[in-house]
């Protein structure tokens, strides 16, 4: 598979954001039980807002290369949704005992 300047920059774009989610998650895990939880919040919120921006990074990548109004819209609402979702769980697990 041959790969351009392009196309690794975009997959980086990906990878790097839900990485540095992952690894906020698993500290996540090691404050969640601590009297403390600044940090627990903190990190959780953080970890939400990269995944969102991955979302967004997505939406955005798929709307450049499709050129059909209706699918651009899907692709659209779709994100819209995935988006709620993360922020809906977000709320549910970090904000709500």
């Amino acid at each position: 598979m041959d790969f351009n300047k392009r196309s690794l920059r975009e997959m980086l774009g990906y990878l790097i954001p839900l990485a540095l989610a992952g690894l906020f998650n698993i500290l996540n895990q090691g404050f969640r039980f601590q009297k403390g939880k600044e940090a627990y919040l903190h990190l959780g919120l953080l970890a939400s807002v990269l995944i969102e921006a991955v979302y967004l990074y997505w939406c955005f990548s798929v709307r450049r290369r499709f050129p059909q109004k209706q699918m651009r819209g899907s692709v659209t609402l779709f994100t819209a949704a995935f988006i709620l979702l993360s922020f809906l769980s977000c709320v549910k697990y970090s904000f709500v005992p």
